[in-house]
């Protein structure tokens, strides 16, 4: 299979931050590559993670879900983001389907299970199932053995409401979207990402390198500008590992807060009187244990503080956007006008040197 062969394709619409140019041979492979880059994925929404100060919730389960997994980059020592050099690597992939191809201000590099795993400093377990997360079919009553009974189901039977997640389980979730399974709308999860979830309650073994190469293949290979791009320091941290420099012009990339026990208490300041419910495994507990004999906990309104700052951070990304694009469209309008001056410089010094005659 050839590189050429596996290019997204885009309508040919042009995008209003689009330049009237031909193709940028220093930035992207083909056309296809520029237009993918313009009408695809420059108009995503990137996923940053979030750093997890697990040392601030140990008085909840969530740090030890994680204290025996080596998954420590995925949770902080993030590099700077760049927007364009990180759209850039997915506009120029092409999937071979065991990796990917990616290219980078003219730098080569592959992406693979075992790049992955050697960037994070993760070691692959043998015994996982290695069927993506996106094509599981769980069964809902399982999934709720464990969340919970107590949460809504949409009318499909296919996705589950979040609203009445406890404290501790949406501080959990938001670790989740915003670091291991990204997403933007997290009020509804689908089953897939349910069973994500409750794998990791349960202590589920996990192949998370090959669970991040699915998503990162999913992502390149989408020919639709909704969505988002995840995984953006993992990318970011790709680039700079062999060699690119970012250039001294380009838009940076603020970072969320860190979540931590700030973030559990916004969720337990806005708890729901409801009856108590979401009785969830324990990830040390033993065995033999029954679903629903753990403590129950209260179930809390949606995270209407975090929602705010999502919120914010969301408008304040698409007001940069746009105030990126106004500055393109006035550069090209200066760059016009530049060009018409020299014109009239150019007739008058004519003008000037007819008369000098």
């Amino acid at each position: 299979m050839s590189e050429e062969e596996t290019v997204p394709v885009a309508k040919r619409t042009r995008s209003s931050s689009q330049p009237s140019t031909e193709l940028n041979i220093e930035l992207f492979r083909t056309p296809q590559h520029q237009d993918a880059y313009f009408n695809i994925f420059d108009r995503r929404t990137l996923i940053v993670e979030r750093e997890v100060r697990f040392d601030t919730l140990d008085t909840t389960f969530v740090p030890r879900i994680f204290e025996t997994k080596d998954w420590a980059a995925l949770f902080g020592n993030f590099v700077d983001l760049m927007i364009e050099l990180v759209k850039e690597c997915f506009a120029n992939t092409v999937d071979l389907e065991s990796e990917l191809h990616c290219l980078v201000r003219g730098t080569k590099f592959i992406i693979n299970l075992d790049t992955i795993a050697e960037l994070l400093k993760i070691t692959r377990p043998v015994d996982a199932d290695l069927t993506p997360y996106d094509d599981c079919t769980p069964v809902i009553q399982d999934i709720l053995q464990i969340l919970g009974p107590d949460h809504d189901i949409s009318s499909t039977g296919t996705l589950i409401s979040t609203t009445k997640f406890s404290p501790e389980l949406t501080t959990l979730k938001l670790i989740m979207f915003s670091n291991l399974y990204p997403l933007t709308n997290t009020v509804y999860i689908n089953l897939g990402r349910a069973q994500f979830l409750c794998d990791l309650i349960t202590g589920t073994t996990i192949d998370i390198c090959a669970h991040i190469y699915h998503i990162i293949r999913k992502t390149t290979t989408r020919t639709v500008a909704q969505g988002c791009l995840p995984f953006c320091s993992l990318i970011m941290n790709f680039v700079l590992r062999e060699g690119v420099t970012p250039p001294s012009i380009g838009n940076m990339i603020a970072r969320p807060r860190p979540i931590s026990m700030f973030t559990l208490q916004a969720s337990k300041s806005h708890s729901s009187k409801a009856p108590k419910s979401a009785h969830l495994f324990s990830p040390t507990s033993s065995t033999s244990e029954q679903p629903g004999t753990t403590q129950p906990q209260s179930a809390p309104q949606p995270d209407k503080l975090q929602m705010l700052f999502d919120n914010i951070h969301k408008r304040l990304t698409e007001m940069e956007k746009t105030l990126r694009d106004g500055q393109k469209e006035q550069s090209e309008r200066l760059v016009v006008m530049q060009d018409q001056i020299d014109v009239l410089v150019a007739q008058v010094d004519g003008i000037f040197t007819k008369l000098k005659q």
